[in-house]
């Protein structure tokens, strides 16, 4: 019997699925990275977030804390029927394949048209980074591999003293939380990140001020330029790239803050209808060339009297690091902070696309706090 050539097999190794869960949007959109042009057309490798991405395992205890594995998902896929199909994972040390540090094997066998999962269960004995070889082959085909790059709580700092100082990310959207069986519950998340100076970064979306060692809400954090990872207190490990970062399991976006005195025009808002919409949603910024706005946003929480609308109108200006100033037709200054998603090598004076804002909010007879959201340009 002649050995048939396959025709795709596609290894998406690292959606990380928590037992049955789904992976993240935001993960899935974050790219795919195939083998080079020059490979055998007969196999395609993809990673999906994306090779080298860190992602978190669990660290194996003892007793036992749950959950103890993460599977590193391999998706084959054959336009006709392919044999000897084999998976092999080659772990490094402190690294748990199916509960085994060696090397493991899977003889898949024959792989028909359609698609056929293959999980490796992962977990870590050791703190860190760790690197995880994947490998497929089939008959009548040369192995395939990639390297995954994975991180599990505790060990030693991640190393690296290079600087991201000024650099903000943020990232927001909609997230889905599994609270009983079958049952979800979705709610809005609102994320920055503030790189204040050579050593300290602040995790809220505050605007900064300087940071030091037992300053609340400040954190250590370690980059390394070659390789772009990133260590943002003793949390997990991500990796920067030009435009973006990955962080908490998210793509957050790398914010630019327009030029102190610009004037921008149009109109932008944030609309997210979700089971949980405690915080500033339903957000509508409208600015003019002649200095003028227009600002409407609700604030909720789970409590259903905590809720209340912000309207205001009057004379904006923007000043430095984003931050905006607001004065209404009363004489009221409210403080916010305005940001542009722009390219690299953008100076960031325009905001032809969408911009972030975020508000400082003074609920009734409760605390201040800060909050905002990425608003979509509407015109």
């Amino acid at each position: 019997m002649a050995t048939s050539t396959p025709v795709r097999i596609v290894l998406a190794a690292l959606a990380l699925l928590v037992g049955l869960g789904a992976l993240p949007a935001e993960a899935a959109r974050a790219g795919a990275a195939p083998l080079p042009e020059d490979a055998d057309p007969g196999l395609t490798v993809l990673l999906r977030p994306g090779p080298g991405q860190p992602h978190e395992i669990p660290l194996r205890t003892d007793p036992p804390s749950y959950p103890q594995n993460r599977s590193v998902v391999v998706q084959l896929s054959a336009a006709q029927q392919t044999t000897g199909v084999r998976v092999s994972a080659t772990p490094d040390a402190g690294l748990l394949v199916d509960d085994e540090p060696a090397p493991r094997e899977r003889a898949v066998g024959t792989v028909n048209r359609g698609t056929r999962l293959v999980r490796l269960r992962v977990a870590a004995t050791v703190g860190g980074l760790h690197r995880l070889r994947v490998s497929v082959s089939a008959d009548g085909m040369p192995e395939r591999a990639q390297e995954l790059l994975l991180w599990a709580p505790g060990g030693a700092p991640l190393p690296g003293g290079d600087s991201l100082a000024g650099v903000v990310l943020g990232a927001n959207g909609r997230g889905i939380e599994t609270y009983q069986i079958e049952s979800e519950l979705s709610y809005r998340f609102s994320s920055r990140l503030h790189v204040v100076d050579d050593r300290f970064a602040r995790r809220d979306t505050a605007p900064t001020g300087r940071c030091f060692l037992r300053t609340p809400g400040c954190l250590r954090y370690r980059y390394d330029a070659s390789t772009g990872l990133l260590q943002v207190g003793e949390g997990s490990v991500d990796r920067v790239r030009p435009r973006s970062a990955y962080l908490d399991d998210r793509v957050h976006r790398r914010l630019r803050f327009p030029r102190a005195g610009v004037r921008l025009a149009g109109t932008w808002r944030y609309r997210l209808r979700v089971d949980d919409a405690r915080g500033v949603g339903d957000q509508r910024l409208v600015l003019g060339r002649d200095g003028t706005y227009a600002l409407t946003a609700t604030v909720a929480n789970i409590d259903p009297l905590y809720r209340f609308r912000i309207a205001s109108a009057g004379r904006y200006r923007i000043l430095e690091r984003g931050r905006l100033q607001l004065t209404d037709r009363r004489g009221t200054v409210r403080t916010a902070r305005l940001a542009v998603q722009a390219a690299p090598g953008d100076r960031g004076i325009r905001a032809r696309g969408d911009l972030t804002l975020d508000l400082r909010v003074q609920p009734p007879r409760r605390r201040a706090f800060w909050d905002g959201n990425l608003l979509t340009r509407l015109r």
